[in-house]
């Protein structure tokens, strides 16, 4: 008689493959299935019968078979000599919401499933045709960790291995792309106070991803997309040191296992401070203080509204700035107000809040052209000029 059914779970919606073992059955037998009250053909393979499961309402179900197709061989359940196996039949599966609905080819990601009837014990999510191991933490929620696949949209589903009904109620498309890479940061510095924007440049930055900065072991920092080659985001607090960034969705970042990836480091410092400010007579001032670095583009602002200028850091204690224009000497420089920026708007002597950031910094630095292009052009004009 029958002694097993495979799988023992089975959807409400039908559809599913059901091996049934029945011993000493003979190739010329055409077997039928039936699970509750409703019957299903079947179809014979060695010492099984595989029958497609029927539509049936939930709760557990008697599986009988028919060695001829016809005579069903039945037993009260309660008889000790039953050959009748159970089934547990359970509602399908109905997904929702899928958080996020994008994540990196690389794979590694936990993407986070809700929606009803959660409930079977071994639930698959299939990203296409790869499936993972479901996490299942309610009947209404799950984890799934991404699979690594081809750049591309994927039907994502929720389902059993041994099944092959079409359970989801929502078939989601899911998002595949490509890692980001950072090929530089602007500034590569910055206070250990934290707070100064961070330019990354590099490249498949997407607009699609909740895309997010890592500052070391600190993170994910959101940001701004700003194009597919740059992403900003303002820099955390941390201890004096240098310490890796980079860009990922949530936390899911770039493993750089290829010795051909470039890691890219950012250098927190110990904020600098100034001591005092000294008038050259010669249309310079001295700005004195530590924790300058050598090379640095800076920009002075001497306080009463000078407006910023060029400075130059000629050791780590010293800044040679110019004296505006409109300025008349140290009557117009007001030390306590004085303010050294790079050249990003990014204070050095303070820390950096984004509040306090001079807004008109960009319009007050002074231009400086590098190349132009083309360098010719009709007479008639309408030739753009880059």
């Amino acid at each position: 008689g029958v002694d097993a059914a495979l799988p023992a779970q089975l959807p409400s919606a039908g559809g599913a493959e059901v091996a049934i073992h029945l011993p000493l059955a003979h190739p010329m037998e055409t077997p039928k299935c039936m699970f509750g009250d409703a019957e299903s053909p079947g179809v014979l393979s060695a010492d099984y019968v595989t029958c497609i499961s029927p539509s049936i309402q939930a709760g557990f179900h008697s599986v009988y078979v028919a060695r001829n197709g016809q005579d069903f061989e039945r037993l009260p359940v309660a008889a000790s000599e039953s050959n009748a196996v159970f089934v547990e039949v359970k509602p399908a599966v109905e997904v929702h919401i899928v958080y996020p609905e994008v994540a990196f080819n690389g794979g590694g990601s936990v993407v986070q499933i809700t929606g009803r009837h959660f409930v079977f014990d071994d639930v698959q999510c299939k990203f296409g045709w790869v499936g993972v191991t479901a996490f299942v933490v309610s009947s209404a929620l799950i984890h799934c960790e991404v699979p690594a696949v081809e750049s591309g949209a994927y039907a994502l589903e929720v389902t059993q291995p041994g099944s092959t009904a079409a359970e989801p109620l929502v078939r989601p498309n899911f998002i595949f792309d490509e890692m980001p890479r950072v090929t530089g940061v602007f500034p590569s510095r910055g206070t250990v106070n934290g707070g100064n924007t961070v330019i990354a440049a590099g490249y498949f930055f997407s607009e699609m991803h909740e895309m997010a900065c890592r500052f070391g072991t600190i993170g994910p920092v959101s940001g701004e997309w700003i194009a597919q080659d740059e992403f900003r985001c303002i820099a955390p607090a941390h201890a004096p040191e240098v310490v890796l960034f980079d860009i990922g969705i949530e936390n899911d970042y770039q493993t750089y296992d290829d010795p051909n990836d470039r890691e890219v480091l950012y250098e927190y410092v110990v904020t600098p401070s100034l001591t005092t400010v000294t008038d050259n007579n010669d249309g310079t001032v001295t700005v004195i203080g530590a924790g300058f670095h050598p090379g640095e583009k800076v920009y002075c602002n001497l306080g009463n509204n000078l407006g910023f200028v060029p400075g130059t850091v000629q050791d780590s204690n010293t800044i040679l700035c110019t004296v505006p224009n409109s300025g008349d000497g140290m009557e117009d420089i007001d030390e306590a107000n004085t303010v050294i920026t790079d050249e990003f708007g990014n204070s050095l002597l303070s820390p950096a809040d984004p509040d306090d950031k001079d807004e008109d910094f960009l319009q007050k630095l002074p231009s400086q052209i590098d190349t132009v292009g083309p360098t010719s052009g009709p007479t008639f004009g309408g030739t753009f000029v880059i």
